[in-house]
């Protein structure tokens, strides 16, 4: 199908694309289709963003735990040098 252009000033169509003012005006059928694509396309990165977020939600978690483990042992290494050097 061809585009046909559009006056957006005067309302009017028009055969040759000689105004500023015309713009590309698509068939029904192309504009579902580009609408129905970005659709599409939208529900993908959607899902994509989820799972990112999903990832960064468990990765923060890990971090946290690792975080709270590496406290604990240092806190235990701490306990264990100061026994050692009561017991010299």
């Amino acid at each position: 199908m061809k585009e046909r252009l559009y006056n957006a000033r005067t309302g009017g169509h028009r055969a040759d694309p000689a105004g500023i003012r015309w713009r590309a005006v698509l068939p029904a059928e192309q504009r579902h289709g580009r609408i129905d694509a970005q659709q599409t396309t939208i529900a993908g990165q959607g899902k994509k963003l989820s799972q990112k977020n999903s990832q960064l939600i468990a990765l923060n978690i890990l971090t946290q735990t690792s975080s709270q483990a590496q406290t604990q042992l240092y806190a235990a290494a701490e306990s264990n040098g100061q026994l050692l050097r009561d017991r010299q």
